[in-house]
């Protein structure tokens, strides 16, 4: 079995962007990205399909009529080619298209009515989320980042039941191909780079359809190293709760909740809460004495 033969059923009744037919078969080639891969597979179907129509159109076997309909569903995905191919063989379409095609063969097509990603992949969303995650950080400092993706499972479902539907075996996951497009526009267009053990800061897109995308940032701690002397006692190196209260405060430590006034802790603390704008810190103090 070739590849046309297994993308055509694919193509016969179903709606898909470039994106996510490429990304089905993600494994097979290097070089292409998934957008240009899903747009060779389908002219390549469109083409094979007109072979068939040439010789048959006015037939109406089965494989007439599965050819039929993958012309009229791919005109309607936007496909400039199949469009003009009904008009040549004069095969009248059911309804209009509703993305007019363009006369641009290698336009990559982008439709809101894709099965799988109902649009979250075209153009005009993913540049308007690389727009809003710049605006967001920037008043931040950071050298490194990384994208990361929270999904709804509709779109996890709606993929995996297409998967076993046409037994796909060579693709790329939703969360991969949109951090890996997401993280690679950041990049270029922060000038920052990407680091998958320990990024300063990741970007983390809340997906729950193209027109519900929220963006968040988390921003990974700091790990500051350094030596003190310490030339007075009484000072212990960690807060100390007060013993009698446990820390809730009472007469006893002046309503502190402190067993001593000063610590090593709170003393570093301090300057580095106010120059991070952290919210809190974590100390350790190594070698007690």
């Amino acid at each position: 079995m070739n590849l046309i033969t297994i993308v055509k059923p694919m193509l016969e009744r179903a709606i898909i962007c470039d994106h996510c037919l490429g990304r089905q078969f993600a494994l097979l080639g290097t070089g292409l990205e998934n957008s240009e891969r899903g747009m060779h597979l389908r002219n390549a179907c469109i083409l094979d399909a007109h072979r068939v129509l040439k010789k048959s159109s006015e037939m109406q076997d089965d494989e007439t009529i599965m050819n039929q309909n993958i012309m009229k569903t791919q005109a309607m995905a936007g496909s400039s080619i199949a469009s003009r191919l009904l008009e040549r063989l004069s095969i009248p379409m059911e309804r209009a298209s509703k993305k007019p095609a363009t006369p641009n063969a290698k336009r990559i097509i982008e439709t809101v009515d894709c099965i799988i990603c109902r649009g979250i992949f075209s153009s005009k969303v993913l540049l308007d989320l690389i727009d809003d995650a710049i605006d967001i950080t920037n008043e931040m400092e950071f050298s490194t980042m990384l994208v990361g993706t929270r999904i709804s499972p509709i779109f996890l479902e709606r993929e995996e039941e297409f998967r076993v539907l046409h037994g796909l075996k060579w693709g790329e996951s939703f969360k991969s191909h949109f951090n890996r497009f997401i993280g690679r526009e950041l990049t270029f267009r922060i000038g920052k780079d990407v680091d998958f053990s320990r990024p300063d800061i990741v970007f983390i897109f809340n997906i729950s359809d193209k027109d519900s995308i929220n963006i968040s940032v988390q921003v990974n701690p700091y790990f500051i190293y350094g030596r003190y002397k310490k030339n007075i006692r009484g000072i212990p190196q960690t807060h100390w709760p007060h013993k009698a209260c446990n820390g809730k405060g009472c007469e006893e430590c002046d309503n502190t909740g402190k067993q001593y006034q000063q610590s090593v802790e709170e003393l570093i603390a301090k300057p580095v809460i106010e120059e991070t704008r952290a919210g809190s810190i974590k100390f350790h103090g190594a070698g007690r004495e």
